[in-house]
């Protein structure tokens, strides 16, 4: 079962489980499915394993809206849990970057956890929850935190694309061209969740990114080269609240655990999601 079929990430993984011959149940609020009632899980009979993803992930729209955030993060990851329980199913459960501001870099799991907007506040506090599904019923959980994941289909509210399309119309507008982030191409944030299906460890936690950090000023530059187009690119030079200065993801972990490393460098992402 993948929760959030339809969005970005579900897309792609739904893909890539039939490419490999799995059977997929696909549950998305889009095929009319509403993971906020327990009860539209009902007309599912059984699962294996349940990858969720479902949730709202627009860290802005949390502000402006926090309440169905904190319920609709919360209530779905709750019944999708409850689901695996009944079904003793493997749960996967897509979290996000909950490190804050980092102490240090690389950032491994073991790095202090601080939310520093509701989007991420609503994980960590899912990801307790999932924590204490493993502990009082000895589910089979892994906990994924990629860092900022990007390709081809990604809305364009999102960086990558939001630079690609306005570099392409002749105009971009940004604010801060400074901050500097871990990328990861949708296919290796993929294949980080199908290899969790045969992990046989228990209650696991596992960072996914790139090891590297670019600024959004060397995005820029790099969509500029790539697309050919000399746009008008235009900095507000201002900082988003509680703005982080540079991110960089150890994933040693997945590495030794499940033998997982990003193998699409951020010129080829780039370019495949151009074009």
């Amino acid at each position: 079962m993948v929760t959030g079929s339809s969005g970005f990430v579900g897309r792609h993984l739904v893909k890539k489980l039939k490419e490999l011959n799995h059977e997929v149940l696909e549950l998305d609020k889009t095929l009319g499915h509403d993971l906020t009632d327990h009860k539209c899980l009902s007309t599912f009979n059984t699962a294996d394993a349940v990858i969720h993803l479902a949730a709202r992930v627009f860290v802005p729209e949390s502000y402006s809206n926090p309440r169905t955030f904190y319920y609709d993060n919360f209530v779905t990851t709750l019944n999708s849990l409850e689901f695996a329980r009944k079904n003793k199913a493997k749960f996967i459960y897509q979290s996000s970057y909950v490190y804050g501001i980092p102490s240090y870099l690389p950032i491994d799991e073991a790095h202090p956890l601080a939310a520093i907007n509701p989007y991420a506040r609503t994980k960590l506090i899912c990801e307790e929850l999932t924590r204490g599904y493993a502990q009082d019923f000895g589910m089979k959980i892994i906990i994924l935190r990629p860092f900022n994941i990007y390709g081809p289909g990604q809305d364009e509210s999102f960086l990558i694309p939001k630079i690609i399309s306005g570099i392409k119309s002749g105009k971009l507008e940004l604010m801060d061209p400074n901050p500097k982030r871990d990328f990861v191409f949708i296919d290796d944030a993929v294949e980080a969740l199908v290899k969790c299906l045969s992990y046989q460890g228990a209650f696991s936690i596992f960072n996914v990114g790139s090891g590297e950090s670019y600024s959004v000023k060397e995005i820029v530059d790099v969509v500029k080269e790539i697309s050919g187009h000399d746009s008008e690119i235009v900095y507000s030079n201002q900082s988003r609240i509680n703005e982080v200065n540079d991110v960089v993801c150890d994933f040693s972990r997945i590495h030794e655990e499940m033998a997982w490393q990003p193998v699409v460098n951020l010129e080829n992402g780039l370019f495949r999601t151009i074009h």
